[in-house]
């Protein structure tokens, strides 16, 4: 495992890949990584994904603060850092746009 510096946390657009069977097997997962260029993996976010698009929302963003490696290990120890470091870079998002003229 490489050393993650808690003062520079990293930004990657890029794909999710969800649900149990892709996650769940080294195999599957290792084959979306290099088939379709995906960054990470999540077994429930999928919920939230059909939840927006059910609301027929054309547009949206989703940030994600992920503290587990590619491989499958897992370190709870960086969860509230991944979730502040997402809570962040969302503020500044927001902060940077202009405010809507036709409230």
């Amino acid at each position: 495992m490489s050393y993650r510096d808690p003062n520079n946390p990293r930004i990657h657009l890029g794909a999710i890949a969800s649900g149990r069977c892709v996650v769940g097997n080294d195999q599957t997962r290792q084959d979306f990584a290099s088939q379709l260029s995906v960054l990470a993996y999540d077994q429930e976010f999928d919920a939230v994904v059909e939840s927006v698009y059910g609301n027929r929302k054309d547009h949206y963003i989703l940030i994600r603060g992920i503290c587990d490696y590619n491989d499958g290990t897992r370190n709870k120890e960086w969860q509230p850092y991944a979730a502040l470091a997402a809570a962040s870079f969302m503020k500044a998002i927001i902060c940077g746009m202009d405010a809507p003229t036709d409230v």
